[in-house]
């Protein structure tokens, strides 16, 4: 997202989860919600907060169990 490419991790995190929760209410999560947790975490290592990086690393995985998320790996 553009607040990510213009180093603003911490609007992007906001985003990010905000995005994955959104996604999770509307029961689509095997399409987008898991990636976004994934970006969010990402975004929040950049922050220098691992904590609320693994809770949302922890998150994508109880949506995608095996760590194979279709949308964004290419060997699934």
């Amino acid at each position: 997202n553009l607040f990510a490419l213009q180093g603003e991790y911490s609007a992007a995190a906001v985003a990010f989860r905000r995005a994955a929760l959104i996604a999770e209410s509307e029961s689509d999560t095997v399409t987008s919600a898991g990636p976004r947790w994934i970006l969010a975490a990402q975004q929040y290592l950049e922050l220098r907060q691992p904590e609320v990086a693994i809770d949302c690393y922890l998150r994508a995985t109880r949506i995608f169990p095996g760590g194979c998320f279709p949308t964004i790996a290419t060997n699934c």
